[in-house]
């Protein structure tokens, strides 16, 4: 559907958004959009819409809150209306699921370290889990006690779990892979790593045009 030459998004929890699928370019999709796709994807695996709070705060820092962490979304184990999600410490003793949501993989690595890892430990649940969502990755962070320690533990999008189990790990097969739109993000990261690696253009595209074949 089109809104004023805009290609608009529909979201299960919020409905139709102002935002664009697209960015400004038209060549990309937006932030919003996947966002979106990993709402759908979590409602598909029996998530309730009615237990999704976007955008909560996870942790207050600084004076009256002024730095706050926020995530771009959570799900609860309770209707998000029946308690008062504006209470972090109320949100954090009930959220299941906290994702972070980035539009392109650049800094994937560094996202995962700096935001998802430090939210999963601020989760009050034993079966809470962490999620990153970007346009080629699709990553699930949990815990599990190893030596008496909490460790911090990642997977692929398969193991998330269903609403309100406990992760359970399991070998990935071809039926859990999901298909893409598109490959042309993921060969610009694959130009971008072998540019960093001083590989030469030729020798650059060569190399992607094996992965190809």
């Amino acid at each position: 559907m089109e809104i004023g030459k805009k290609l608009t998004l529909k979201c299960p929890v919020r409905g139709v958004l102002k935002a664009s699928k697209k960015s400004k370019d038209g060549l990309t999709p937006t932030e919003e959009y996947f966002r979106v796709e990993a709402i759908k994807h979590l409602v598909k695996l029996g998530y309730p819409t009615d237990n999704f709070k976007i955008e909560p705060i996870i942790k207050k820092f600084g004076n009256k809150g002024r730095n706050s962490f926020r995530s771009d979304f959570a799900v609860l184990d309770v209707p998000a209306s029946t308690i008062d999600t504006d209470d972090t410490d109320t949100l954090l003793e009930h959220a299941l699921l906290i994702c972070e949501v980035k539009r392109d993989n650049a800094k994937a690595d560094y996202v995962k370290t700096t935001q998802v890892k430090p939210m999963l430990d601020f989760s009050k649940l034993d079966k809470g889990i962490g999620l990153y969502w970007d346009n080629i990755e699709q990553r699930v962070f949990w815990h599990e006690k190893e030596k008496g320690k909490r460790q911090i533990k990642e997977g692929s999008i398969s193991f998330v779990p269903a609403f309100g189990d406990n992760i359970k790990t399991k070998p990935l097969t071809f039926n859990d892979t999901n298909p893409t739109d598109s490959l042309l993000e993921l060969f610009r990261r694959i130009e971008d790593i072998l540019h960093a690696a001083s590989f030469d253009h030729e020798k650059r595209f060569e190399i992607i045009l094996q992965l190809l074949l």
